[in-house]
This record gives structure tokens, sequence and C-alpha cells, in this order.
């Protein structure tokens, strides 16, 4: 039996001898430090299982230790370092070497360092080596790259009110009020207008005091012999010199009044958001193992407490959230949640309670070792990306050691179920706590600050009306407008494209564009059927010279003939293409039938109008309806509505007073249902071949009999039927046609009755072989109407639905501005809203039957046979 036993062995050796190689280069040497003359701490971890490497610089920027810095230096400094140029050249250059042998650059700011990390092929360490020294410690920005960085700055400010919980700005605001008094809590939010002052030679000091070697450590970890990290760093960051470091001085931290403290903001959000931040054990503690292990159980685990026994009881919970993080010195155990339900007191008060009892049954035997087993995965599995491996030593290097991050994994072994309880009934039943509460805007409580309304010396009418919805300030011009000299029509429409043109950077004067771009601004302008909107938006800190420029374009716009030449054809390029789409021509199809030819001038049904008119013709009619008298406004957006309805009026009180022109009066025969129905057939370009149909209603204006209690009343009737027939989802349309089979969908859906001219107006596309049965089962639905039952359900969701179109429309503040200011334009208010929602609460069945009597009647069907 000796022979086979020794053939065995020898075939054992011979193989493992063979595997060796193979499993030598999987094996991961454990890091290996050196310290350069200027103090430079440089670590390398041999992996070469891949023939890639890692490689980052941290620099401590004075979050976390007890030297502390310009509070915003930090924050602009991880902008410029993504974008600045240095010393060796552009940003460009840098970028393009690097990439030609493999290269790619990341910057990241976290709670111990600003780090720039470079992932690339194992033969490229010098030139990682020598872009690390360029951006780390040779960066030259400039005022450019300054500004650049303050907006990017910002900008992150402001996407993190916005996504508070999961961009960490609840946890930031948390350390805030849980470290009072300490370098972290002073720094890791700044204050905008803070960074709005930093200076040049501000960054540039900042700079050449924390970005020294003495204050850094390099990382590499890949493909790569130590040695030759230790000898390249050197021939590479030898050179530089060391600075002295600020001293650091003892911090005494403040106090906190209470060790439970609650911070609520109302932030642009949908749901409320929640975040619970305990004072829990610091990187060097005792516990800080134990911690990391109430990580896993009570959110990190896939079956974790919080999830599987706490979140079962509240229904409005999700996006649960824990996450412990040690810091130098101290640490950050925190809990977050979002919830549909904004009374979530009830729900903290809970969550606390079942905390301060967690260290009565810590984790045992298997459950403990299977924590264990869950967070070592855990750890391997995000340490085996180098650039993980290296932030995570770099960061412990700076914090202390690199051995910090490194005796982790042993600590979590030997935590035993007495270590968990302490651990726990010292963070959730011990250690001060906050609660950073999160709410959306529409939790607020409304305050003294409401509607500003007035009308100037010179006739324009103001309305300021305050919206807390977002960071954005909106105005919005309207006036009525009126056919031209002759009763010439298209005279608004192309006053409006000379006025689009003016700003716009293609073509005509650019000075608005300019203007416009500086503040962050945009303006539209846009002919409407009943007059002429010009509105635009811009960072609520922008709102006077956003009202300045677009004054400037109501009152004195550039109008020149090239401008006016330019805006002329591309009016009847965009004419043409309108008329094109089958939609647009049935529906002038209706209004041709419905209403007079100069009713509504603003309505182009061909381009030959067009060359009749002058710059002269189109000077006149500025200067006859763009008057004050003719005029609203409307301010909307998140201030003091005294101080801006004080300043608009200041402003637009400059306007010279003129005459009001007449405005313009439909014939009594154009008011109100046709005397008869209408049948039109059209022929309809299409390119798909399919069929249209539609119909419209005259209906009663409302702008002049709003203050009728019987206007108001039919207002809202008309309004339902308008829903059970073509708003609903559910309505006639849908169930008699479309989910028939009749016609593939709704087009084109109109409801106005706020100018001088009303109507109702619906599309449909169909096929063509079915457009006649389409047709047939229209015109019967239709004659149908009159008689429609109605039910207070029909009432209730036709409400429902309205609220919902309101609201949403009120959403973006350029849109309530449009919105509002039209209102003001048809002389209906700015309440107009909340009178609707009243109204529909009062409005009878007996109403609406008798409205769809008396307004629903004698349609005008239109059909459109492709060509």
């Amino acid at each position: 039996m000796r022979l086979p036993i020794r053939a065995l062995c020898l075939l054992t050796v011979i193989t493992l001898a063979a595997l060796a190689p193979g499993a030598e280069a999987l094996v991961k040497s454990p890091p290996e430090k050196a310290i350069l003359p200027n103090g430079l701490r440089v670590i390398a971890v041999e992996d070469r299982s891949l023939p890639i490497l890692a490689a980052t610089l941290l620099v401590d920027v004075g979050w976390t230790s007890s030297c502390p810095r310009h509070p915003s230096l930090a924050h602009l400094a991880e902008s410029l370092l993504e974008t600045a140029d240095t010393a060796r050249g552009s940003r460009f250059d840098l970028v393009a070497r690097l990439e030609q042998a493999g290269g790619r650059i990341t910057t990241s700011s976290g709670f111990a360092g600003t780090a720039v990390a470079i992932e690339a092929g194992r033969d490229a360490l010098t030139d990682v080596l020598q872009t690390l020294r360029a951006i780390g410690f040779e960066l030259r920005p400039s005022e450019a790259n300054l500004d650049t960085a303050r907006q990017q700055v910002l900008r992150r400010m402001r996407d993190a009110r916005s996504f508070p919980l999961a961009t960490g700005y609840l946890e930031r605001r948390a350390i805030q009020h849980l470290f009072p008094g300490t370098p972290i809590a002073s720094a890791i939010w700044p204050d905008e207008n803070d960074v709005g002052r930093v200076t040049l030679p501000q960054v540039q000091e900042f700079l050449g005091q924390a970005f020294v070697p003495n204050n850094a450590v390099l990382v590499v970890v890949g493909d790569v012999d130590p040695a030759k990290v230790f000898k390249e760093s050197m021939d590479t960051f030898g050179s530089l010199t060391a600075l002295p470091l600020p001293e650091a001085k003892p911090v005494d931290r403040q106090p906190l009044e209470t060790k439970r403290r609650e911070e609520v903001e109302f932030l642009d959000i949908k749901s409320s958001q929640v975040l619970v931040a305990f004072e829990a054990p610091g990187l060097e503690d005792p516990d800080m193992a134990a911690a990391t292990l109430w990580d896993m159980a009570l959110g990190g685990a896939n079956d974790a407490w919080l999830e599987r026994d706490f979140a079962g009881q509240y229904p409005s919970l999700r996006r649960l959230q824990v996450h412990y993080r040690p810091l130098p010195g101290k640490g950050l155990f925190t809990i977050g949640f979002e919830s549909s339900d904004p009374e979530v007191d009830r729900t903290l008060s809970a969550l606390l309670t079942h905390l301060s009892t967690l260290y009565l049954q810590p984790p045992r035997g298997d459950g403990l070792d299977r924590l264990v087993t869950i967070r070592e995965t855990h750890e391997n599995t995000l340490t085996e990306r180098r650039l993980n491996l290296a932030f995570q030593l770099g960061q412990a290097e700076l914090a202390r050691s690199y051995t910090l991050a490194q005796g982790l994994l042993p600590a979590l072994h030997r935590v035993t179920p007495p270590d968990m309880a302490r651990a726990a009934r010292a963070i959730f039943g011990g250690n001060p706590v906050v609660m950073q509460v999160a709410h959306p805007l529409t939790c607020q409580l409304k305050t003294a600050s409401t509607s500003r309304m007035t009308t100037l010396p010179n006739g324009l009418r103001l309305l300021v009306k305050p919206y807390a919805g977002s960071e954005v300030a909106a105005v919005s011009f309207f006036a009525r407008t009126g056919p031209g000299p002759d009763g010439k029509t298209g005279h608004a429409n192309l006053l409006a494209e000379m006025l689009s043109e003016a700003y716009s950077p293609k073509t005509g004067k650019r000075a608005f564009s300019r203007q416009l771009d500086l503040i962050g601004g945009d303006l539209t302008v846009e002919a409407g059927p009943n007059g002429l909107f010009i509105g635009g938006f811009a960072e609520k800190n922008q709102l006077r010279k956003l009202l300045e420029i677009a004054t400037r374009l109501v009152a004195d716009p550039p109008l020149n003939p090239p401008l006016f030449e330019s805006a002329r054809t591309r009016l009847a390029q965009e004419v043409e293409d309108q008329l094109a789409f089958p939609g647009a021509h049935l529906f002038l199809g209706f209004m041709q039938k419905a209403f007079p030819a100069d009713a509504l001038p603003n309505l182009l049904s061909s381009t030959t109008g067009l060359t009749g008119l002058t710059l002269g013709d189109l000077k006149k009619y500025h200067a006859t309806w763009m008057v004050p008298g003719n005029l609203s406004c409307v301010i909307v957006g998140n201030f003091d509505p005294d101080e801006v309805a004080s300043q608009a009026a200041r402003l637009l009180g400059e306007l010279p007073a003129a005459p009001v022109p007449a405005s313009p009066h439909l014939p009594p025969a154009f008011v109100g249902p046709l005397a008869a129905p209408e049948s039109i057939d059209l022929t309809v370009e299409d390119q798909t071949g399919s069929g249209w149909l539609a119909f419209g209603y005259r209906m009663p204006p409302v702008a002049s009999n709003w203050d009728k209690p019987e206007t108001r009343a039919d207002f809202v009737a008309n309004l339902v039927i308008f829903h059970l027939l073509s708003w609903s989802r559910n309505g006639l349309i849908q169930r008699e046609l479309i989910d028939k089979g009749l016609a593939d969908e709704v087009s084109n859906l109109m409801y106005t009755t706020l100018g001088e001219a009303g109507w109702v107006f619906c599309g449909l596309r169909c096929a063509r072989e079915k457009l006649p049965e389409a047709r047939a089962a229209l015109q019967k639905l239709l004659n149908g109407l009159p008689q429609v039952n109605v039910s207070q359900e029909n009432i209730q969701s036709a409400q429902a639905t309205s609220r919902l179109y309101f609201a949403r429309t009120m959403e973006r503040s350029a849109d309530q501005a449009k919105f509002l200011v039209s209102f003001l334009g048809a002389g209906v208010g700015e309440s107009f809203f909340d009178e609707i929602e009243a109204l529909y609460k009062d409005v009878t069945i007996d109403q609406v039957k008798a409205a769809a009597q008396r307004t629903f009647r004698n349609p005008v069907i239109l059909t459109g046979t492709p060509k």
C-alpha cells in the first residue's frame, strides 16, 4: 500500500506546484506604509489579481480635526479639483495625457477629507502619480474656475434640499445640531452667502496651507510592487516642501440644551422625510465593532429588525435606512425613513421607545454569528474594488492610522452579547439624539403672507402672489389685443414673434439674451386667442433684474427692420407647419364657422395677410395696445409680498400713461350656442392615412359677467358636462367611440370661456375605413347630450378632476403666473380657483341638466377625410 500512497503524495505535490503561481497571483498583500521626508504618508497594497491599479490622494481639510478652517473653502476646493488648471498646463491637456495612458479621474469629499482618485492600468503608475501631484499640490485656479465652483456648490446645495434623505442633507443638518461648536458642525454645511463672498486670494491661501504633503495621504492599490510605489512616490512628490500646519487647539464642545432635540424644515418635496441621529462610538472607541453589528441588525441584514418588526406596524413608511458612521473622536448612528403621512410624531415616539429597550435582548449565539458573517461579507465585497479599499485606508490614516480599517473585521469576531447590550444602551438610551424632519411645503401653516393686488396710477394692474413651492420667481405680463388697422389680422402674432427673437441669440440684438444668461433666467412670448403673454422666470434673488428685462421687452422692445423680416419669415413657416396638422386644420374650420373673421385676430388661417404688414404698422400696433392701462402683471415666488409689491410698483409705475384702446366685443349673434347644428367636410393631410373627426360648441363667455351668480353656476355646470363628455377617462367619448374601437385617441381637447369668445372643441383620430361609422356614433352621442343623465358622482368626479388640474397648474411658478395674469386680463380676479372649488359644492343636478339643454346643443361636427 505504500507505493500508491507515495504516488498520490507525489501527484499532489506536483499539482500544488503547478497551481502555485496562479494561487500566488491571487493573494492580496497586507498594506505597507512609508513616510517621505516631507511628511507625505504613502500606503501601498499589492494585488496582482488584475492588471489595474487605483490611487487616491486624500487631504485633511479640517472637518474632523481640531484645526477649523473657513466653512466654505473645503466645498469650493472639491469643485476646483474637478475643473481648475494646474501649473503643468490646462485641465484639458492633463486629462488627455492621462486618458492616453488609460486613466480616469474622479474626485470626492468625505467626512475625513477631500480626495482625488485615479484608476488606470498597472503600467500607468508614473502618469498617475504625476497627475495626482498636479491636481493635489499644483492647482492654479482662475477667477472663472472659482465662479464655476461657486455655482457647483450652490447647485449641489439646492439639489440636496430636493432629496434631503437620499443626498445626506438631513444627516449634515443633524450633525450641526448634534455636535455644536465642533469644526465639523461649522464646516459641513456652508452658508450660501458665505460661498459667494469667498475670494480667489482666500482660495489660493487655503490651497497653499491645506494641500501640502505633510497634510495628505497617498494610497495605491493594485498590480504594482510596493517598493516601486515608494520609489516613484519619492521621485514624484519628494521635491514638495512641508509647511507648518495650524496648531490643533482644544475644542470646547457646546452642550446640548436637551438630550432629545427635534428640528423641522419645510422643503419642496413630495413626502415627509425623517432622520433620527444618535451620538455613537467614534473610530477609536472599543465599542465601534458592536455599533457596526447593530447597524447590520437594524437595517443592513435582509431580515433586519427595522423592516421586519417595526415598519410593518406603520404602512406609510418607506425607504427605511440605517447607517453607522464612525468619525475621529465621535460617531453618528442614523435611522431614516420617508412617510406619506406628515404626522410622524407618533412614529418617532414608538421608534425611540423600541430602540431604548434593545439592550435588554441583544443578539446571541447563531444570531450574533450571522451578523458578523453578513458584515464581513459586505466589507469584503466593498473592498474588492481597489478604489474603495484605497479610500478606506486613506480615511483611517487621516484619522490616526490605516490599521484602524484593518482591525475592524477581527474586532467583529470578538464582540460578545454584553458588548452589544452596552453599546445599545449607550447609543439609544444614554446619548443625545436629534430628530431632523423635512416636511413638504404644503404642510407649512399659512402665515400672513397673502397676495397683494393693486392698480397703479398709470392703470397697470399688479398682483404679487407669494408661493413657497420653489426657489424660482416668475413674472408674467398680459395685454388684451385686437385687430390692426382696417381689421387686418396677424399683428399680435408678428409682434410676439419679434419679441421672441429680440432675446434669442440666433437673430436680432443679443442684449436681452446676455442679461437673461447672467441671472439664469428665461422668457417666452405667446400670442393667445385673446391677447399677448410675456412671461419669464429666474432665481428668486434675481427677481428685480428679471422684472427690469421683461418690462423693457414690453414697453420698449428693439423693433428694427432685420428683426421684422426675420420674424415674418419665421412666423409664415410656423403657420404653414401648424395648418398642415389635421387637428389644427379642423379646429380652424370650426372657428371660422362659429365666429366672424375679425372676432379672433390672433387666429391666423393663412400667411397671406402677413405680406401686407409693415414695420410701421407693427410699431403703431405696439404703441396702441402695449400701454399700462391695457396691461396686467403677476409676480409669483417665495418672497415677502409687501417688499416685492413695493419694488414692482416703483419700477412699473414709471411707465407713462397712455389712452387705453377699446376692447373688441363680439356681436350678440355670436355669443352663446349656434342657431342650428352645422356639418363640415374637409380634406386633411395625414401621413398615416387616418381619418379625423371633430366637434365644437360655441360657449357663452364669462369674463364680462363673472359677477353674476347665474354665470358662475353655469360655468361650473358646463365644466361638469365637459368632464362627462370628454375630459373624463371614463367619459362618453371614451365609452362610445374609443372603447368600441371606432376611434383611436382624443386630440386637441379645449375648454375656453374666459375671453370674448368661448368654445369647447374636441378632435378624434380614427381609421379611415371606420370614419362613416364613427361619425354616425358621434352624431348620435351629441344629439342625446342635452338629455344626458347626471348623477352626484359625476359632479364629484368633475370637481376632483378640476381640483387636480388647477393644482397641477399652480405647481410651477411660471405657469401659475401665466394663469393668474390671464384671469386678471379677463376680469375674473386672482381668487378664480378658490371660487370654482366653492361653486362645485353648491351646484345641483338640476342646474347641470339645465346647462346641458341650454348650452350643449347645435354642435359643429367636422369630418376630415385623408387625401
